[in-house]
């Protein structure tokens, strides 16, 4: 572990190659879960603590705007009044802009803990001080997104989308709201079903096709209509990166 001083610290750069502060532990009577993640963002894994840390995880991995993310990426240590203080954050989440957000995930009651709040109400203005941002995500699980988000996971893979299918399943809901079925049945029409279903899935998995994930389980008749511009992952040279990276994680 390398220790440099705050004012060292200046930009993103700093995050490149780090490791968690911590390893995920798993003995007998352990009363939170943990593990690892595979993030198609980072193309390796990302572990986590608890499933609040999944959740938070598998939505930033979501995130077209985020491109990369790191767990427990470094600890923040200060000496004061013959006192040391540490900080070590759940998560770093870089932007395409190139900004920094440093995320602590908290239940309502653990946030009120005393020395929850205090240790935060020191760190947070100590790293806002470098110029990154700093989230407090605090809330239950939702159960329907993380059902959702559950059965969206298995087609996270680029590989599992074809560029034709997915520029005419965009272009389709452009032009107008269908359900999941009306889209999957007016692409059949123009191609075959084995990439139908998995690039749809994959471009509401990637929020390119905005469904309702919060209220009902995502099914056929679940409205889609236009999300957000298709990222350059999809691109070819997004592509030689993203399995540049699956070589680098496999070594």
């Amino acid at each position: 572990m390398t220790t440099v001083p705050c004012d060292g610290v200046q930009s993103r750069e700093a995050l490149k190659n780090t490791l968690p502060i911590r390893l995920v532990r798993h003995f007998s009577g352990q009363w939170y879960y943990s593990g690892k993640h595979y993030c198609f963002t980072m193309g390796a894994h990302v572990q986590y603590e608890s499933l609040r840390e999944l959740r938070r995880l598998q939505l930033a991995d979501a995130d077209p705007e985020i491109i990369e993310i790191h767990s427990q990426p470094f600890r923040l240590v200060e000496r004061a009044e013959r006192r040391l203080r540490r900080y070590t954050p759940d998560y770093a989440t870089v932007s395409r802009s190139g900004e920094v957000t440093i995320v602590e995930v908290k239940t309502a009651p653990g946030l009120n803990d005393p020395k929850v709040a205090s240790c935060l109400q020191w760190a947070m203005p100590r790293i806002q001080a470098l110029g990154w941002n700093t989230e407090v995500h605090v809330t239950e699980p939702d159960e329907m997104v993380s059902l959702n988000m559950g059965y969206l996971d298995g087609f996270r893979d680029p590989e599992l989308t074809n560029s034709d299918v997915t520029t005419a399943a965009l272009e389709a809901v452009r032009a107008g709201t269908l359900t999941v079925d009306e889209l999957v049945e007016k692409l059949q029409e123009q191609f075959p079903q084995w990439p139908v279903t998995p690039a749809v899935r994959h471009l509401i998995w990637r929020q390119q096709l905005r469904a309702d994930l919060h209220r009902f389980v995502l099914r056929g008749t679940t409205e889609l209509s236009e999300g957000v511009p298709l990222p350059d992952y999809l691109t070819d040279e997004a592509r030689a990166l993203f399995h540049h990276r699956i070589s680098d994680s496999v070594r």
